[in-house]
This record gives structure tokens, C-alpha cells and sequence, in this order.
């Protein structure tokens, strides 16, 4: 470590961009707005890419649906976060909101299968670079003290896109006619809104200022002066990543609409549940957490979400849980995976460096969409039942748990340090 007086070395970058950092406050009106309204839009992809099976007759093929979506989301992430880190995060707005309206509009306007599994690719496609570009923009653009609210609570933004999609589906009962006009109507508004607002948003500072002095930045260093250097530190900060990721991702798709086809036949039954109570929670911690060390966020949640699961996957080998208590467990596991969304998200951003943030983050997204395809693909051509499914899903629970753990014992603290 350079000596105290000359801290930054030779990298002098360093210290202009911890100047920038020092006077970052929040984001302005218009760069909020395109995040939050962005990650609304989000949810409704989501919905989408989960719920939408009766819009055409996939035939024999319709196992294909949930992959293709999973798979657009993976590469989504791969490709979007290493352009946001070599082109800038504005630019790749621009493009995924672009991509976006192409495969949602596609989607609705798709008469056969093959028209909407293309559709949903990119839809899903767009949106898995997406939320890691906004993520990547919002840890850049807002000070420490504050990034974390802000974070969650745009995010959340994706929860109540799908529970007020899920919702008007829900009470409804729209037909596909209706549902496809209701999905054009509200995806046409927040589409010119998140149009317009990114134009106008500025680029990331914190990405302008490093990528001006793309020569000279030392990862090493810089993640040095916050205390986040060698093997261990740098090996368990992936674990942890990689584990919640996982399971957040994964208890998301296959737990509301698994559960709601096999009690109800009725997909939106348990995800307007679900999501109700992740919303609910994601707006409690958004009040709370300047005040939680990010080091203790991730144990609230995975342990807990882990044992309920753990539970499920034993007692489903006996009988089928009724149904009333099938909700509660699966009501108080879903406000749980809002925190643990919410420590996934912040310690995503908060543990990777400025020129690297983009592919960082993309990544560990990427891992989590590759394990949801394969428990697709196993639980669709190896074994189909409730039981394995739920093992599968448990096992993906206590990884994160492990994980949650694993940073909580020997992490560093994140959350009162600037980012660069």
C-alpha cells in the first residue's frame, strides 16, 4: 500500500475519480425515473417469460418456452455487461431499450410458436443486460451513503411490475386478445418513458472518469485502497456473488409459477401472491438499510429461505402440503428473497471495480440463468416430479446460504466504503 500523504501512487486518476465520488449525491430526477421505469418494465418481461403459454400453441414443444427465455437472459448478461464496460452504460440503454420493444412487440404480435420463442429471446435478451447495466449506472452515479436505497428501491420496481401484471391477469381473467392488448398498452407507455428519460440521462461519471485513464487503472490497486485484495477475499466475494445469485434467480422462476399450475392451474395465483410480499419487503428495506451492515444482509435472508425450502423438499416426499400452507411458507420465503434481492444487488455492484463492473455483474448473472437452465432441462427430461424439483431447489437454497455465511464470517464490510 502506498504510504500515507501519497495513497494514490502514481495512479493520480484515482484521486479525481474519489473526488467525484465525494461530491455524488443522488440521482437527478430524469436518471431516476429511466432506472425506476426501466426496472418496471423489467418485471413486465418477467411476467412475460413466465406466464405467457397460452398466447399460441406450442405443441409438443412448449417445454421450449421457459429455455429459450432463460437462455436469451443468459446471453443477455454475457453481452450487454462486457459492451456497457467498453462502450459506456448510456449507449447500451439506448440499445436494450430498443431490443426490448422489438421482442415485446414481437410477442404480442406473434401467431406461431417459432415468431414467439424468437420474440421472448430477445425480449429476455435485452433484459438480462439490462438490469446489470442499471445496476452497474446506479452504484456510479450515487454516493455510498445513499447507493444502496436507491438501489433496492429501484429494483423492487420489477417486483411490482410483475404483481400488477400478474394481478390484472389475475382478477381479469383476460383472454389472449385482451391480455395482449392489456401487455401493448401499458409497455407502449413506460417504453417512450424509459426512451425519452435515458436519452436525456447523462453518462455514468465514475465510468467516463476511468475510461479516460483506461491505460493506466490497476484493478489491484484500486480495490487495495478498500481493503478487497488477495486470493481469499477476491475468491469468496465470487462464492458469495455466484451462490445468492443463484438463488435468488432460480427460486423466482420455478417456485410462483411451479406452484401455482400444480394447486391452482392458474400461474398468476401465487405469483401475485409472492411478489405482493417481495414488494412489501423490498419498500421496508429500502427505509432501512443505510442503517444494516451489508455484511449482515445476506444471513437475514438465505439461511431462513434455505430451511423453508429444505422442509418443502422433505415433506413433499410424504405427501402434497395443503394448500394454505403451502401460501404462508411460500409468502414469507418471498418477502425473505426481497432482502436477499436487495444484499445481491448492492454486493454485486459494491464488489466490482468501475471498468470491470459490467462484465463482473453480467457474469455472475450469467451462472445463475445457466444452473435455471439446467434444473429446466433436468426436471423436464430426467424427472418431473414435485419431489425432485424440490430437492433441486433446496440444494440451490443452501448453496446460497453458504454463501450468505461464508461472507458474513469472513468478508469485509461494503457498505461505508466509496466504489471505484
Amino acid at each position: 500500500m502506498p504510504a500515507e500523504g501519497n495513497m494514490y501512487g502514481k495512479h493520480d486518476y484515482i484521486n479525481t475519480v474519489s473526488k467525484l465520488e465525494e461530491n455524488k449525491k443522488g440521482l437527478n430526477i430524469t436518471a431516476f425515473v429511466a432506472t425506476a421505469s426501466s426496472l418496471f418494465l423489467w418485471g413486465i418481461i418477467l411476467f412475460l417469460a413466465s406466464s405467457v403459454y397460452g398466447w399460441v400453441n406450442s405443441g409438443s414443444y412448449g417445454y421450449g418456452y421457459k429455455i429459450i427465455a432463460a437462455s436469451g437472459l443468459f446471453m443477455g448478461n454475457i453481452v450487454m455487461g462486457r459492451f456497457s464496460d467498453r462502450y459506456g452504460r448510456k449507449k447500451i440503454f439506448i440499445l436494450t431499450v430498443f431490443l426490448s420493444a422489438i421482442g415485446l412487440y414481437g410477442a404480442i404480435a406473434s401467431f406461431n410458436f417459432y415468431e414467439l420463442f424468437i420474440s421472448v429471446f430477445i425480449a429476455n435478451f435485452a433484459l438480462g443486460g439490462d438490469e446489470t447495466v442499471i445496476l452497474a449506472y446506479v452504484g456510479e452515479s450515487v454516493s455510498f451513503a445513499r447507493r444502496s436505497q436507491y438501489i433496492i428501491f429501484i429494483t423492487n420496481m420489477a417486483n411490482f411490475g410483475v404483481f400488477l401484471t400478474a394481478s390484472v391477469e389475475f382478477f381479469y381473467g383476460l383472454d389472449v386478445y385482451a391480455s395482449k392488448l392489456f401487455i401493448f398498452s401499458i409497455t407502449t407507455v413506460v417504453l417512450v418513458i424509459v426512451f425519452v428519460t435515458r436519452w436525456l440521462s447523462t453518462e455514468s461519471p465514475m465510468w467516463s472518469a476511468m475510461s479516460e485513464n483506461s491505460e493506466k487503472y490497476s484493478i489491484e490497486d484500486t480495490q487495495e485502497l478498500w481493503n478487497y485484495t488477495g486470493k481469499k477475499i477476491k475468491w469468496l466475494a465470487v462464492f458469495e456473488q455466484i451462490s445468492t445469485a443463484t438463488t435468488i434467480v432460480t427460486g423466482f422462476f420455478l417456485l410462483n409459477i411451479y406452484f401455482g399450475s400444480v394447486y391452482e392451474n392458474q400461474p398468476f395465483f401465487f405469483a401475485v401472491l409472492t411478489t405482493l410480499a417481495g414488494t412489501a419487503s423490498g419498500f421496508a428495506l429500502a427505509l432501512y438499510v443505510k442503517k444494516i451492515p451489508h455484511r449482515i444482509l445476506p444471513v437475514i435472508s438465505f439461511p431462513i429461505m434455505a430451511a423453508l425450502l429444505i422442509f418443502l423438499a422433505i415433506v413433499s416426499g410424504f405427501y402434497i402440503l395443503p394448500l394454505n400452507i403451502l401460501i404462508w411458507l411460500l409468502i414469507a420465503r418471498a418477502f425473505l428473497s426481497e432482502i436477499g434481492w436487495g444484499s445481491r444487488e448492492v454486493l454485486q455492484v459494491e464488489l466490482n471495480h468501475t471498468m470491470k463492473r459490467g462484465t463482473g455483474i453480467g457474469n455472475v448473472r450469467a451462472f445463475a440463468y445457466g444452473i435455471l437452465i439446467i434444473i429446466y432441462l433436468l426436471t423436464t427430461f430426467v424427472n418431473s416430479s414435485m419431489e425432485f424439483y424440490l430437492m433441486l431447489l433446496a440444494v440451490v437454497e443452501l448453496f446460497g446460504a453458504i454463501g450468505a455465511i461464508s461472507w458474513y464470517l469472513w468478508g469485509v464490510e461494503t457498505g461505508t466504503k466509496a466504489i471505484l
